[in-house]
């Protein structure tokens, strides 16, 4: 028999080999051993971690608010995009904008990547706009390229009204339309020393158009080139009546030969008369 020691501990000789650690909590015998404090610690630990499962009411406010964090984000990105974007240089500009900046915009890619009836608000709004531009130039404030894109951009716009208005008319009507373009041509020809528009500009936006817009916008030119032809001929036509009208209708009278002339205010002799009446 055995007593334990002050200090909590007991041991059994080698025939039993037992030993308490109380403060330990651990008891060994015969090779096996249980640690008290450390199974209670892990106990606690398992029973401790394990959660309460959620319940239907908290899974949807979880969910809700799952959602709004999702849209909050999303309209957050929307925004920076749209204001990024906006400060791009080839970012569209308002059909309001000053001329230079429409100019400046439909001289960039971004245009050319526009669909057709977006790019014909722009052609519209820019017809009409040389003055403007010519002046934006000699200010210095637009380079000659961008200008030459911007001309030809205003005048497919140009194009674009007369050809709505062409179509909405009668045949008779629409001679007329085509004589009052010719006679505004005329009296508006262009600067022949400025800028003028750019025609592979020209030509690469009407590859684009629709097929319909595109065969209307190839009449209308045809209908305007003959009706202009025509008007050529009425003209030469008309100078060569002119000509003719202008023409005396009788020969002048022959000129007095200075030979037979008499003095003045002595009749002329007139010729003796045989007696027999006859002339000489």
């Amino acid at each position: 028999m055995s007593s334990a020691p002050a200090n909590g501990k007991a041991t059994i000789g080698p025939g039993g080999r037992a030993s308490v650690d109380r403060a330990a909590g651990s008891v060994d015998r015969a090779g096996a051993s249980i640690d008290r404090t450390a199974a209670t610690a892990t106990g606690a630990a398992g029973a401790k971690g394990k959660k309460k499962p959620m319940t239907p009411e908290q899974r949807q406010q979880m969910l809700v608010i799952g959602i709004a964090a999702a849209v909050v984000l999303g309209v957050g990105v929307a925004v920076y995009s749209y204001f990024g974007y906006s400060r791009s240089k080839n970012a569209p500009v308002r059909l309001d904008a000053e001329p230079l900046s429409i100019a400046n915009f439909v001289a960039s890619p971004a245009f050319d990547q526009l669909p057709f009836e977006k790019q014909r608000l722009y052609m519209k709004e820019l017809a009409g706009k040389r003055k403007e531009l010519d002046a934006d130039y000699k200010a210095g404030k637009i380079k000659k390229e961008d200008l030459e894109d911007a001309l030809a951009v205003g005048w497919l716009g140009k194009q674009l009204k007369h050809i709505d208005t062409y179509f909405s008319l009668n045949e008779l009507d629409k001679k007329y339309e085509l004589d009052k373009i010719l006679d505004d041509n005329l009296r508006n020809p262009g600067e022949k020393d400025e800028v003028s528009k750019d025609k592979k500009k020209v030509k690469s936006l009407v590859e684009r158009f629709p097929d319909q817009r595109r065969r209307d916008f190839e009449s209308f030119r045809k209908a305007l080139k003959e009706r202009e032809k025509e008007r050529d001929k009425e003209a030469k036509a008309a100078a060569r009546a002119a000509k003719t009208t202008s023409r005396p209708a009788t020969r002048p009278a022959e000129r007095p030969d200075p030979a037979k002339a008499t003095p003045q205010g002595v009749p002329a002799a007139k010729p003796a008369t045989p007696a027999n009446g006859t002339k000489s």
